[in-house]
């Protein structure tokens, strides 16, 4: 431990205080100034640390062409307002994703990613614990912001954890990854809990699936895990009153054909987004007019629930298809580095991992905006610049 304070810097100091910023106070307007205050510190020290090897990275300037295009659909979005503030959130979120890739581009800050996501995503559940109350038999997160949302920055943070226990095993890390779990479950979220099933298990396999690590163990012990569970989820009356119940609405849905209303009105969503998308397919209605115009086609302002038909609407398919070129390149690095080598196998299966958690997810939520999934793009791209050890290329031996 004393090692690893004496490599604190300012700018871990500014991230730490950022990513708090995002875990416990993502909404408030107060905590919004001192967000951008510490996202521009963040940058400043990042940059003055070593500033002639500061790099532009090409994938960020997609993301940044993205964010201008968006910029673009301010001239003719049904809603300027609500367009004008993801433009602002975008053009932040763009220097985040710049100033990251940098940052995690050295090695040592591969191990402070893994501390701060823990840290903070355990300072929040103990936020949540006395705001209101892990155990008083309720859902948990409104005190924060969206429950869902809550629930799958939790659930990032979560596969962190696995992937610290997995690179080095301590017995400590368990009661934090149990209280990681409880607050997902209690949050009610079923996409968070889809998200950490599916991230968990990317990750072990991926990372087990080598010779002295067979992926016939990896397997059996994600079955015992997901039973396991499955058993406390429908038997222990806290998490059946919160999460139990919710999941039988979800699965009546598969079996009967009708689920319980709040997946009934999330299908509607989805319905009308996809509607609206077929009025604009190319260019969209504006980045961020779904909820412009979901009070008149569902009675209520909604976003659509699904980040792919939020992007169709907003900025059509050309903006979509620009969009998505991030991720799905950040896909490619991750296997990249989880097949170059022992060393790097692990660290890639947790950024493939984190990566397929983002796309599952905005099956369920609207993230492109999301400043949390920057960062993770950030530290994707950045530890593949960091441990990417390019292939030599062969020279030609005359004979």
């Amino acid at each position: 431990m004393t090692k690893f304070l004496e490599k604190i810097k300012i700018a871990d100091i500014a991230f730490f205080l950022l990513m708090t910023v995002y875990y416990i106070a993502p909404d408030s307007s107060t905590f919004a100034y001192v967000g951008y205050i510490l996202t521009a510190a963040f940058g400043f020290f990042v940059i003055f640390d070593d500033p002639k090897s500061f790099k532009f990275p090409i994938i960020c300037g997609v993301f940044a062409l993205f964010a201008f295009f968006c910029f673009v659909s301010m001239f003719y979005t049904i809603d300027t307002t609500r367009s004008q503030d993801k433009v602002l959130t975008l053009t932040i979120a763009t220097f985040i994703f710049f100033v990251g890739s940098n940052y995690f581009s050295k090695k040592e800050n591969t191990e402070k990613f893994e501390f701060t996501l823990i840290a903070v995503a355990v300072m929040a559940c103990l936020y949540l614990a006395l705001k209101g109350g892990i155990f008083g038999g309720q859902a948990i997160g409104d005190a924060i912001a969206n429950k869902n949302l809550v629930g799958i920055r939790l659930t990032t943070s979560a596969i962190v954890c696995v992937y610290s226990m997995l690179r080095k095993f301590a017995w400590w890390k368990l009661p934090i990854l149990a209280l990681l779990g409880l607050c997902i479950f209690l949050t009610g979220s079923r996409s968070s809990l889809i998200v950490l099933t599916v991230g968990v298990v990317v990750m072990i396999v991926l990372g087990f699936s080598s010779k002295d690590k067979p992926i016939g163990y990896a397997t059996i012990l994600i079955l015992i895990a997901i039973m396991i569970i499955l058993y406390l989820i429908f038997n222990v009356p806290l998490l059946y009153n919160v999460l139990g119940y919710r999941l039988e609405g979800f699965f009546d849905l598969f079996a009967n054909g009708t689920g319980d209303s709040s997946t009934t009105k999330r299908l509607e969503l989805i319905e009308n987004g996809i509607e609206l998308f077929r009025d604009s397919p190319l260019v969209g209605h504006g980045v961020n007019t779904y909820v412009a115009v979901s009070n008149s086609l569902v009675g209520f302002l909604a976003y659509s629930h699904n980040d792919y038909v939020e992007l169709l609407v907003g900025v059509g398919l050309i903006g979509t298809i620009i969009y998505y070129i991030t991720p799905i390149s950040l896909v490619g690095t991750a296997l990249s580095l989880s097949k170059q080598s022992k060393e790097t196998k692990l660290l890639g299966s947790l950024c493939f991992a984190l990566m397929t958690a983002y796309f599952v997810s905005n099956l369920f939520t609207v993230n492109y905006y999301n400043k949390h999934f920057v960062v993770i793009f950030a530290f994707v791209y950045g530890s593949y610049l960091g441990y990417h050890i390019p292939e030599k290329e062969e020279v030609p031996v005359l004979t």
